[in-house]
């Protein structure tokens, strides 16, 4: 019991985090955005949604630089709006747990462990002194099945939150296919940030390399400006003291 007690806990805490996660629903918003830009004047313009599916499909889809994908742009766009949307995967810090429990498994042990109570309730009901032996047994077990009981409700409950908040089906959704889905997500965001940096730092690396390229090709030329106006001001100078030895009326003779 105390097993089902604790993956109820881990998948409640998951689902919280997803409907709570403001930047993860911001980043979703600039995945639809895009889709619907990269979709414009087509049948699936101006979406309202998407399906969960398709967040997996964005490193898959190349954007219109070389070597980017639509997960490299998202990504972009997140880091020029607010650098803080690049943080939301360490804010679902528990689906990835959560991805590896089976909310269905979980309600059908809790099933199993009420079932089993009422078959050893009935048992004693029918020995007398047996029953008197188990009745503080019985009082503990009540309160844990309770308690149990009021968590995987709530985690129910949750559950086709989650499903309506990103419009999925609450009869055919799986809270765990849903953060297995998400951690990926988050992972290959995480990914695509880096990546993006790596490429910024390249490109600064070239433009620098590309500055002092210039700069070294310009020096040549420079000096050979430099070395002109020496001998140009030098020619000056030689011109200006020869004619001031020039002897008085010499130039009218001339």
């Amino acid at each position: 019991m105390e097993e089902v007690k604790n993956s109820v806990a881990v998948m409640t805490k998951a689902a919280n985090e997803l409907l709570d996660c403001d930047d993860l629903h911001s980043v979703i918003r600039l995945v639809l955005k895009a889709g619907n830009y990269m979709n414009a004047g087509g049948y699936s313009a101006n979406a309202i949604g998407f399906r969960m599916t398709s967040l997996l499909k964005l490193a898959d889809t190349k954007a219109n630089k070389p070597g980017m994908n639509l997960m490299h742009y998202v990504a972009k766009q997140a880091e020029d709006i607010d650098a803080e949307l690049l943080t939301f995967p360490s804010q679902i810090e528990h689906i990835g747990l959560a991805s590896r429990i089976c909310k269905d498994e979980l309600i059908s042990d809790f099933e199993r462990e009420v079932k089993k109570i009422k078959e050893v309730k009935l048992y004693s009901s029918r020995h007398p002194g047996l029953g008197q032996q188990m009745e503080t047994f019985f009082l503990r077990a009540n309160v844990k099945l309770d308690d149990v009981e009021s968590s995987v409700l709530e985690l129910i409950s949750l559950s086709n939150a989650v499903a309506e908040y990103f419009c999925e089906d609450p009869a055919t959704f799986k809270l765990e296919e849903c953060c297995s889905i998400f951690h990926s997500f988050g992972k290959r965001f995480d990914t695509a940030v880096q990546e993006n940096r790596g490429r910024e730092e390249a490109e600064q690396k070239r433009k620098r390399k590309e500055s002092m390229r210039i700069s070294a090709s310009d020096a040549p030329q420079c000096r050979v400006q430099h070395l002109s106006r020496i001998r140009e001001s030098s020619l000056e100078s030689a011109l200006h003291s020869l004619l001031s030895t020039v002897p008085k009326g010499l130039d009218r003779e001339a």
